[in-house]
């Protein structure tokens, strides 16, 4: 199957982190649950990152960006927000990540519970438990969509928001 998604190459099995977008962000899936010790092994196949792990295997997701602006991340595992468990779209909020920086998610969010990433069957996965067959499309697939920041309107927000406090009143208005 995987030499089939690079179309007859050979895919290459690695250990660490991988550049999602070359110079803007790297990932690595880390095993061992909440502490995310070790990276899981991947296959690059030219088109595609497969990470392979053992099913009942808690992970983490980390991500890094390379860039010398902020970035947003908007992170779906299964098809579903990392922050919501709801079906994920490009057009929620993510994490920010400052330049230079990375996070490291540990788990989805669900009615105000944290709950770990685990490696699994697609019968068992969140997405096919809360919408059935349609949910279990996208199991097994972590997304990731990137937003930098436009640092030119970051700073005219800047000047703008200093403008009115310089005005500001502190007694009324």
């Amino acid at each position: 199957m995987m030499a089939e998604l690079d179309q007859g190459k050979e895919p290459r099995k690695r250990k660490g982190s991988f550049e999602l977008i070359p110079g803007r962000l790297r990932a690595t899936v880390q095993g061992g649950g909440w502490s995310g010790a070790d990276a899981l092994p991947y296959y690059d196949t030219g088109k595609r990152v497969i990470v392979s792990g053992t099913s009942g295997q808690n992970y983490t997701i980390r991500l890094e960006n390379l860039s010398k602006t902020r970035a947003e991340v908007v992170v779906t595992v299964d098809g579903l927000d990392v922050l919501d468990a709801k079906p994920g779209s490009v057009k929620k909020r993510g994490y920010v990540i400052e330049a230079g920086s990375s996070i490291t998610i540990r788990g989805m969010r669900s009615d105000g519970t944290l709950r770990a990433f685990r490696l699994g069957t697609v019968a068992h996965s969140t997405a096919a438990t809360s919408f059935g067959e349609k949910g279990t499309r996208n199991v097994g697939v972590i997304g990731v969509a990137l937003y930098l920041e436009d640092e030119a309107a970051r700073r005219q927000a800047q000047v703008a928001e200093s403008e009115v406090r310089y005005n500001a009143n502190a007694f009324g208005f």
